[in-house]
């Protein structure tokens, strides 16, 4: 098999391995909207009420937190891909890195 179709195969795979290890949320850390998670003067503030609040920011935090993760696993797929390239070279992966 050529590097350059195995190359192709691995780049073919990255979505599917960001989707799984990156997009799968774990339900059961999820708080539901309506539980109180504070009382202030017997009026409950609930998730949704922080949510709310901080709906913007935590979006951004999650998209940052999430393009590093998929950076992180492109270079790890490369370092994968060239450490198993290198011997065919006549090379040594530390040299490749």
């Amino acid at each position: 098999m050529s590097t350059t179709l195995r190359a192709g195969r691995a780049a073919a795979l990255v979505p599917l391995l960001l989707f799984l290890t990156l997009g799968v949320p774990v339900a059961s850390a999820e708080t539901p909207a309506t539980t109180p998670l504070a009382e202030v003067n017997d009026e409950a503030i609930t998730a949704k009420d922080i949510q709310q609040g901080i709906g913007a920011s935590l979006s951004q935090l999650e998209e940052q937190v999430y393009d590093l993760k998929r950076r992180e696993l492109e270079v790890l797929i490369a370092k994968c891909l060239f450490a198993q390239e290198a011997p065919k070279r006549g090379m040594s992966a530390s040299n490749v890195f």
